[in-house]
């Protein structure tokens, strides 16, 4: 099991990357890929309920800026979670 530190670093490093490349036009395809990969495994839907709950706690403890940074992905990620809970 990866510690928790090491998680928070992945998702940071995820979630700068979503923020930088999010006001450029030709990336906007990656970027809903790489979301629907992270909420919904990829395009097939899938919801991992247990895996979005710990990503959820990891991306809420990531810098306040940088979660500002990423609010459509922060209310995408709760648009996921909040019907199964």
């Amino acid at each position: 099991m990866l510690e928790d530190r090491f998680k928070r670093l992945i998702i940071t490093k995820i979630m700068r990357y979503v923020a930088s490349a999010k006001h450029v036009n030709e990336l906007d395809q990656i970027n809903r890929l790489l979301t629907q990969s992270i909420l919904k495994d990829g395009f097939r839907n899938r919801i991992d309920m247990p895996y979005l709950i710990a990503f959820r706690e990891h991306f809420q403890e990531i810098d306040h800026m940088l979660r500002h940074d990423v609010t459509e992905f922060s209310d995408s990620l709760d648009a996921v979670i909040a019907p199964e809970t």
